[in-house]
Order: C-alpha cells, then sequence, then structure tokens
C-alpha cells in the first residue's frame, strides 16, 4: 500500500504543470486585433463595435478569473466600462501592439487589487 502511494505522489510530481501557453509564453489569440483597431471602434461610437469590444475583454477578463488562482474578480472594485478605458488609453500610447497584450497589461495593473474571494466582492 505504501509503495503504491509513493508510486502515485511520485508520477504526480512528474505531470507538468497546465499553462495556456508554450515553453516560451507564446500563445494564440483568437478574435485579437491591433490596438489601432480597437481604438478605431472606441472613437468611432458604434453599437456593433462597442459591443465587439465588450464582449472580446468581458470574454478575456472572465476566463482570467476562471483560470488564475486565488481569484475571483480581477476588476476588483472597477467595471467592464473602467477596464475599457484603461484599454483605450494603453492602446494610445502602444498603438502597434495587439488587444491581448493591453489586456495582460490591464490584468497585471489590476492584479494586486483584485477580488480574491467571493467575500470580497460583497456578496
Amino acid at each position: 500500500m505504501k509503495q503504491t502511494l509513493l508510486a502515485m505522489v511520485l508520477a504526480g510530481t512528474m505531470i507538468p504543470v497546465a499553462s495556456g501557453s508554450d515553453r516560451e509564453g507564446n500563445y494564440h489569440t483568437v478574435g485579437g486585433r491591433t490596438c489601432d483597431a480597437f481604438l478605431k471602434v472606441r472613437q468611432d461610437k458604434g453599437v456593433s463595435g462597442a459591443l465587439r469590444n465588450a464582449a472580446w475583454v468581458g470574454g478575456y477578463l472572465s476566463a482570467y478569473n476562471r483560470l488564475q488562482p486565488d481569484t475571483v474578480n480581477i476588476l476588483g472594485a472597477t467595471d467592464l466600462d473602467g477596464a475599457l478605458a484603461w484599454i483605450e488609453n494603453w492602446c494610445r500610447a502602444n498603438p502597434r501592439q495587439g488587444e491581448a497584450k493591453a489586456l495582460e497589461a490591464l490584468t497585471e495593473a489590476l492584479y494586486p487589487r483584485r477580488h480574491k474571494t467571493l467575500k470580497d466582492t460583497g456578496r
């Protein structure tokens, strides 16, 4: 019994840690555009473009919340509109970067103030 348990523990330590990218941190962004395109939609104020921006950002952040340990809500005390405004400012400074890079920068900036538990959200 002890040998079986030891074998299971050792086997578990050999399983690679799950990651959303390859060993160099590369990953494919589905539906992502450049910051230039994001800004154009924000300037046009069109309903379909605004919904697309909000849906893409909301989906990214929801996936982040689901996959990031110790995170219930990366937005913390802000909301989706605040996140979109933050991304707009970041994209103005980095127009040739992609939306995914803007969202990486956003999550890094928000991480210290994230809600770690449902209790933190006030629910």
